[in-house]
């Protein structure tokens, strides 16, 4: 592809989700990986080999005064979120930042800032919203065949033994509502809007962090909705959709390519493949909207992270979560 329609990525990190999307970048359109950076250069050059990476850097820094690149994908644990993402968009960056793209919508205030004074492109890389089943739901919806929307539940929920990971940490960085709660609570506001007038939660906490956490949403329209998360708890991981004529049941909804639609006691079964391993539908909608000049995605625009964020800091606060910033 002619470099002037492509976009020429670095990888920020070089963990597990980094070669997701590393795997992910090669096959999306319109999208070039070019480089990668670690904290040490040799991990980022075997990273690099793997997927044919041209250029590696032993530092964070170094990608950022390469101009070789014109986005990076952040992929660090959530408390770097904001410091990398302000830090290459002051760099002259395009970012896609791994979710959370903040821990507090205090937070991210401060980077849609930043943002706008350099008319850069930033995303939270929510990938669950660009996934073709998702549109296939709404279609569905907007057809009647499950009548009103009344109700929605989402439940993301692991036991994680190692509790060395970051998501165990106890410095308000931590717990499931961030790992995975956020998960849910997009999923809820996809099918029900973003109008939520109240909010209960409870968790099991330990070290400042929410093991597991269930939360009950009220929206303006009188409709409901029920998320779980879990660290260190076993859950089937299903979405539901609860209309006033029968429901839709997304088996791991978070990276769903089928659903079930159950009406009268009937089950039809509707399949939305995506292309790779999920990740390349939100790439190549982050390339579009940078080749479009575009500051944000109309699927994904900061407006949807900010709201989702405010429903965090209030569930967290519920559950006496003391953030490292405080």
């Amino acid at each position: 592809m002619n470099m002037n329609n492509c976009v020429r990525w670095g990888i920020v990190g070089t963990g597990d989700i980094a070669n997701k999307f590393a795997r992910a970048v090669t096959n999306a359109q319109g999208a070039k990986p070019v480089a990668v950076a670690s904290r040490r250069a040799e991990t980022a050059r075997a990273f690099a080999d793997t997927y044919g990476i041209e250029y590696s850097f032993g530092s964070y820094e170094e990608l950022m005064a390469f101009d070789g690149v014109d986005a990076v994908y952040i992929a660090l644990p959530h408390k770097y979120h904001v410091p990398y993402t302000e830090k290459f968009l002051r760099a002259g960056k395009h970012v896609l930042c791994e979710k959370p793209i903040a821990v507090s919508a205090g937070e991210l205030e401060r980077l849609q800032a930043v943002a706008a004074e350099k008319n850069l492109f930033v995303m939270e890389a929510m990938w669950t919203r660009f996934l073709p089943v998702m549109s296939e739901i709404k279609k569905v919806i907007a057809d009647g065949k499950i009548g009103d929307v009344l109700e929605v539940s989402a439940d993301f929920c692991y036991n994680n033994p190692d509790h060395s990971h970051h998501a165990f940490a106890g410095d308000g960085d931590g717990g499931s509502v961030l790992d995975v709660g956020i998960y849910g609570l997009n999923f809820a506001l996809m099918f029900l809007g973003e109008d939520v007038q109240r909010v209960q939660a409870m968790a099991r906490m330990e070290n400042n962090a929410d093991l597991n956490m269930n939360a009950l949403l009220q929206f303006k329209s009188g409709a409901m909705a029920r998320v779980s998360s879990a660290l260190a708890l076993d859950k089937p991981q299903l979405g539901y959709i609860y209309g006033s004529r029968g429901h839709i049941c997304v088996p791991a909804f978070y990276g769903a390519s089928e659903f079930d639609v159950v009406v009268d006691g009937e089950t039809v079964t509707h399949t939305a493949p995506f292309k790779g391993n999920g990740f390349e539908e939100e790439i190549e909608e982050a390339c579009r909207c940078i080749l479009a000049g575009k500051a944000q995605s109309s699927i994904m625009p900061l407006t949807c992270s900010m709201t989702v964020l405010k429903l965090m800091d209030e569930i967290r606060g519920q559950l006496g979560i003391v953030c490292h910033a405080e």
